[in-house]
């Protein structure tokens, strides 16, 4: 049994709605890895795959309740190596 996840019910507004759609067809078929393919060292294209690939599975229209742990897993996984990879640095102006 899934647990369904309707797009209208989490986003009432259209706009969002129609943002989360194209966002997620631009995940989910590959067009933003398509677009990246060379554009990052090795270690960061990884990681940036493997957070878009976390975000297809997020996007899907239902999930399994057993698998909920293993994606929420995933996603830790994809956002530790997006903070290691890609780190915040602090700006400070003299």
């Amino acid at each position: 049994m899934g647990c369904d996840v309707r797009y209208l019910k989490l986003y009432p507004s259209v706009a969002s709605y129609f943002f989360l759609v194209i966002f997620s067809q631009v995940v989910a078929q590959g067009i933003l890895k398509y677009c990246l393919r060379g554009m990052l060292a090795q270690k960061q294209r990884d990681t940036f795959f493997c957070l878009l690939d976390v975000l297809t599975r997020v996007l899907q229209e239902s999930h399994i309740c057993s698998a909920l742990d293993q994606l929420e897993q995933d996603m830790n996984e994809a956002l530790a190596l997006m903070e290691r990879d890609f780190p915040m640095s602090k700006q400070v102006g003299s």
